[in-house]
């Protein structure tokens, strides 16, 4: 270990805007140890975005890998279906992407989802015109299948998670067949939430007529996917 070992327990607070969480940077350490089977020297912040801290894990061979640690968030889902995204577009597209070497979407799990440090001058219109070559079935987010494959399962998105709206059993999460019964279910997820609240109801009305117009906008032919 390096004097720039991290201690045992560390609670993030680099900023005034950082979300503070609790992560066992020693944990950590030892993780990328095991995976790599080289000692990881040190562990420094990288970056924070909305949904997790970035850490640039030092080893001893000179070599530095991406450490990305999701907050309390989102369900485990959200880490299954990134990975099997970047999974998906790596082997169905010639867009670079970090390889993932280890992940676990448990949240008692102190290791992070590892990607190789690389820099990448990218043309964003070019990735654009990959991705707009991929077409689904269904509206909802890419998940392994257990079979070697992908599927598109349930949606993850901030529309489905939003606050209290995750806990509630009345949420649909998908997949949909049709942009209608997609944009539908967005809409009535909020009508379900404002009536488990005891205030704010006078939305429920707004919302009902929303879902009179969405029909008038998006045709359920089932083509549109």
């Amino acid at each position: 270990m390096s004097n720039n070992s991290p201690s045992p327990q560390s609670q993030e607070s680099d900023s005034e805007n950082s979300i503070e969480l609790n992560i066992n940077l020693e944990a950590l350490q030892k993780s990328a140890s095991n995976v790599f089977q080289v000692q990881c020297t040190s562990i420094q912040k990288f970056s924070e975005g909305g949904f997790h801290k970035v850490y640039i894990l030092k080893m001893e061979d000179g070599k530095e890998y991406i450490g990305r640690v999701a907050f309390p968030v989102y369900p485990q889902w959200k880490t299954e279906s990134e990975v099997a995204v970047m999974d998906y577009i790596r082997l169905n597209t010639n867009i670079p992407v970090p390889e993932v070497y280890y992940w676990n979407s448990s949240a008692n799990n102190p290791r992070p989802q590892h990607g190789k440090k690389k820099m990448f001058l990218l043309k964003i219109i070019d990735i654009q015109l990959e991705l707009k070559k991929l077409t689904f079935s269904k509206i909802g987010s890419i998940f392994f299948d257990g079979k070697n494959g992908f599927e598109i399962g349930q949606v993850i998105e901030n529309n489905f998670f939003n606050g209290e709206q995750v806990t509630l059993s009345t949420v649909e999460w998908g997949p949909f067949n049709t942009t209608q019964e997609y944009i539908l279910n967005i809409i009535r997820n909020q009508i379900h939430y404002y009536k488990s609240k005891d205030t704010q109801k006078c939305w429920i009305p707004k919302y009902e007529k929303l879902c009179e117009l969405v029909p008038k906008y998006f045709q359920d032919d089932g083509n549109d996917t």
